[in-house]
């Protein structure tokens, strides 16, 4: 219990992790807000550890061996040339398996008391959950660190709501925090956000190392007026480059000799070096000042990418890719990773079952639903990545199984990919560095050279060629890439729902489109349209202008197949009229479905209604003014058959909550002696299904006489939006928003300073 003495834990505000006693909250979003779903679920995170604790850089605890070597501590006794029996157990989960007890119980032994999360529902007195006092279950032991779980579950109501918590510990207690839970039924307002991290090549005078965090201010002020539900990681939460300068595996990268280095066995220098990174690395990043106060009041969930592990794991060559000392390393990156940015170990999630599939710790793919409309489906393309495969074929079948077994009604699925589908090839370039390759790998004299001039990296491949490799448009994943593109194109097809990718990697902003091939005018109407939306970084340095205009020059719309046909979108014209399919400025994206309450006045017939916006909001460095200096706006309409699926009844029966929340309308039978039709009541959710389908299915009826009203239409007639709504039935919109302030390359016009809205057929026009 908190008492007045208390003292802050967090205070200092950002000190480093060799001087911390405590770390945390970190909040998860865990589920609970999809169809018929009436309680959220998610979960706080926060490590302690004792004041009389060694620092992190101080020698870690080892376990005792029987035969006298001393091992450091988190070791795999197998992976250290040693007997498993001959190590005494070195971690809370190890401990309990071998003494029969419960995971964590040995972590809970070592740690003293657990901390306490109390928890103060605002809406007590109209079915909250009023005030709680939870229990924290240890997940891991490291470095003398205890990682601590609270779970929560708390009942969804009529109206979005703000939830308080603290975490008191010892003698001490957090700030209070506020997070927000939305209404049953409704759709989440969330955001999105990738490569929260700063390249060791970025120069020192760079100004996103002058302000790393300025977007992260955008966030939290975006959220304090308008609250986001829910925080999405893309991938690159964190940078772990820098472990290769770790003394042990700094020696390891050095050696030249390819062969011996494949064959080098794991080490309990390289074991201790690598956890102590890993741990320093993520309470350092995670507690940054911004950033900390962001994950402690927004419920994150994330999916990882290379640099959470390192630059570029999983497409390097077969032989590096599988030594002991990228698998060992692997290993380790793993573990961190589960624990900050999922809550978990492997031992828990055994027992919890909180990924696809079997949860045998193999991948981490999961489903979350951003309210009953909208499904985020988030695929691991790093667990078993190899230079030749992103996933592997059960992946895609996992995958297919999952969202065949989806219950019926949503409106869209996002499609989480680490690194962009739609994006600029260099020609001949991975040739050329292949080839180079193998040419210095046979020549001793020349990969001498080629080491000492960078050209090769520390594993004795060209330099850049992972990051070719790692993206979806390599050569070496053309056919890959086709099964990933017809996939999604089979779930929109089968389901009715309107599927857009979400990926961040590039260090860009940018806007791609797939589409029918021959092209569909009106792009509601093409069931084959798919967006994909780039953002990144919220931290990282974007790359040099000239960089970008040389891969502009790369893009041009192509043919994916027969019927499918693919390009970037000139969204960023005019502001930027040289880089107008990719901005070379920082960014995240805010996401939220054109629906009541986070769209203008509206009617289920309008052509935007139900769509997903997405809004990218970038930073302009030359001339901030404290917050997103410039935002482009994204519209991706329903599919053309949303309307008559969520009309359509569920094995089960009606679907439930697949339609944004409404109000009900009297019915009305005739006026001054003119017989009326029957009002079609705005969705409901709930005990009100039957209602919902009926007026999804009037809602379709009247978009199909809509559509059947603009075939007449001759082709240079002005439609009035209000007058027939429905015959501009699926239009994307990309508007800049100057707002007046500092950053802007043009004027705004139209009022507030808004750009002209254009449609996304204006957009193509120009488009190469």
């Amino acid at each position: 219990m908190a008492t007045t003495r208390e003292r802050a834990l967090n205070v200092p505000a950002f000190p480093a992790a060799e001087t911390r006693t405590f770390v945390g909250p970190f909040l998860r979003f865990g589920g609970g807000t999809g169809p018929g779903s009436h309680h959220w679920r998610g979960s706080v995170l926060c490590l302690t550890r004792p004041s009389s604790t060694p620092a992190a850089g101080a020698p870690p605890p080892t376990a005792a061996a029987a035969d006298g070597v001393a091992v450091p501590g988190g070791v795999d006794a197998a992976r250290a040339g040693l007997p498993t029996s001959a190590v005494r157990p070195h971690t809370a989960e190890q401990a309990a398996a071998e003494s029969g007890t419960a995971p964590g119980a040995a972590a809970a032994a070592a740690a003293g008391p657990p901390p306490v999360l109390v928890l103060q529902d605002t809406d007590q007195g109209h079915g909250g959950a009023g005030r709680q006092e939870l229990q924290a279950q240890p997940l891991d032991v490291c470095l003398g660190w205890t990682a601590w779980r609270f779970d929560t579950e708390l009942p969804l109501l009529e109206w979005q709501r703000p939830v308080s918590y603290r975490v008191a510990a010892g003698d001490g207690a957090t700030p209070t925090y506020t997070f927000w839970l939305p209404a049953q039924g409704q759709p989440m307002h969330w955001g999105y956000f990738s490569c929260n991290g700063i390249s060791s090549d970025i120069a020192p005078s760079a100004p996103e190392r002058a302000d790393p965090t300025y977007l992260w201010r955008d966030v939290l002020l975006l959220h304090s007026t308008f609250p986001l539900h829910c925080l999405v990681g893309g991938g690159d939460q964190v940078y772990s480059d820098g472990v290769w300068k770790q003394p042990a595996l700094r020696v390891w990268g050095a050696d030249t000799d390819h062969g011996k280095k494949t064959k080098t066995e794991w080490s309990p220098e390289m074991e201790a070096e690598a956890a102590e990174f890993y741990l320093r690395n993520y309470v350092d990043s995670f507690s940054t000042p911004d950033i900390d106060i962001a994950l402690a009041s927004i419920p994150q969930v994330n999916m990882w990418d290379d640099h959470d592990i390192w630059d570029g794991y999983g497409s390097y060559d077969s032989d590096i890719q599988n030594c002991p000392v990228f698998q060992g390393l692997f290993r380790i990156a793993r573990r961190f990773y589960l624990l900050f940015q999922h809550h978990t170990t492997d031992a828990f999630n055994a027992r919890a079952k909180e990924f696809l599939g079997a949860n045998d710790g193999s991948a981490f793919h999961f489903v979350r639903w951003m309210g009953p409309q909208v499904v985020l489906l988030g695929m691991d393309m790093r667990s078993q990545r190899s230079k030749d495969r992103i996933m592997p074929q059960a992946a895609y079948e996992l995958l297919n199984r999952t969202v065949e077994e989806l219950p019926a009604g949503p409106l869209h699925l996002i499609a989480l990919s680490g690194v962009p589908v739609i994006f600029p090839k260099i020609p001949t370039a991975e040739t050329l560095l292949g080839c180079f390759g193998k040419l210095f790998s046979r020549v001793p004299a020349i990969k001498k050279m080629a080491r000492n001039t960078g050209l090769l990296d520390k594993f004795d491949q060209p330099e850049i060629l992972d990051d070719l490799i790692d993206g979806w448009v390599a050569n070496t994943h053309t056919e890959e890439r086709l099964q990933f593109i017809r996939m999604l194109q089979s779930w929109s097809q089968k389901r009715c729902l309107r599927v857009s990718i979400l990926s961040g990697d590039a260090h860009v902003g940018g806007v791609g489109r797939f589409y029918s091939r021959p092209k569909i005018k009106n792009v509601g109407d093409d069931p084959l349209f798919m967006c994909q939306i780039i953002s990144s970084a919220i931290v990282n340095a974007p790359p040099p202008h000239p960089v970008v205009k040389m891969l502009m020059r790369t893009n041009f719309a192509s043919n994916v197949d027969e019927r499918t046909r693919e390009k970037l979108v000139r969204a960023f014209y005019p502001r930027h009229p040289r880089t107008d399919k990719l901005i070379a400025q920082r960014n995240w994206c805010d996401v939220c479905l054109i629906a009541p309450p986070f769209a203008p006045p509206t009617v289920p017939q309008d052509a935007n209604f139900g769509g997903l916006m997405f809004q990218l909001r970038v930073e302009y460095a030359k001339r901030r003014r404290g917050f997103a200096d410039e935002v482009y706006r994204v519209v991706v309409p329903r599919h053309p058959g949303a309307a008559m699926s969520t009309a359509a009844t569920s094995p089960g029966g009606p679907p439930v909550g697949a339609a944004p929340v409404g109000v009900p309308l009297p019915q009305h039978t005739s006026t001054g002696g003119v017989e009326l039709a029957p009002r079609a009541e705005l969705p409901l959710h709930g005990p009100h299904a039957q209602a919902q389908a009926e007026a999804w299915s009037s809602v379709g009826q009247q978009a199909q006489q809509g559509q059947q009203a603009q075939q007449h239409l001759p082709s240079d007639a002005v439609v009035p939006e209000q007058a027939a709504p429905a015959a501009v039935q699926g239009r994307v919109q990309a508007q800049a928003l100057s707002g007046g302030g500092a950053g802007a390359e043009g004027k705004g016009k139209g009022l507030t300073g808004m750009a002209p809205m254009q449609s996304h057929s204006e957009l193509e026009s120009g488009s190469r």
